[in-house]
């Protein structure tokens, strides 16, 4: 019997497109995994950005994640 995926004894080729799509998937768990990494470590520079955008205190952020539940924590962490 052949293989549906094997030319002459190789594996097929992944798609142009898989790889395009791999890597936009990869860029964008990346974006949220830096997220996730700059607020746990509460980086002040990083938060101070947003802090900016909403008209809060970075001290009011740290606050809100100080005080964030841990089964959140986690299903955070495993998103990213």
């Amino acid at each position: 019997m052949t293989d549906a995926f094997a030319v002459r004894g190789e594996r097929a080729k992944a798609p142009w497109h898989l790889w395009a799509l791999a890597l936009a998937s990869l860029l964008w768990f990346a974006g949220g995994a830096n997220d996730y990494v700059m607020t746990r470590t509460a980086n002040a520079a990083y938060l101070g950005m947003a802090a900016e955008s909403m008209g809060i205190t970075v001290q009011e952020i740290l606050a809100y994640f100080a005080d964030y539940p841990l089964w959140a924590s986690v299903c955070w962490a495993l998103g990213v």
